[in-house]
């Protein structure tokens, strides 16, 4: 993972592990991994659904999924819809 995003995390209060799984399992249910073919190259999601709005979080090429899951956690948080 990322140096960066650990800070990030850390920063806002995340004290878990920074593996996938862990990080997987702090998402909120309503967290999906989709993908997006409306491009001609392919492009993976993470997806929080929340009372009809979507917040989409891209995997970016060479990142792995757990620093996006990471990112998408920071994210969530900054936007209040998860504490630590």
């Amino acid at each position: 993972m990322k140096q960066e995003i650990k800070d990030k995390l850390i920063e806002i209060g995340y004290t878990g592990k920074t593996d996938l799984e862990t990080l997987l399992d702090a998402l909120p249910e309503k967290t999906e991994i989709i993908n997006s073919q409306l491009t001609n190259k392919r492009e993976f999601y993470l997806v929080y659904g929340l009372r009809g709005s979507k917040i989409y979080v891209k995997i970016k090429e060479n990142e792995s999924l757990a620093d996006t899951a990471g990112r998408m956690i920071i994210l969530l948080h900054e936007k209040n819809l998860i504490k630590f």
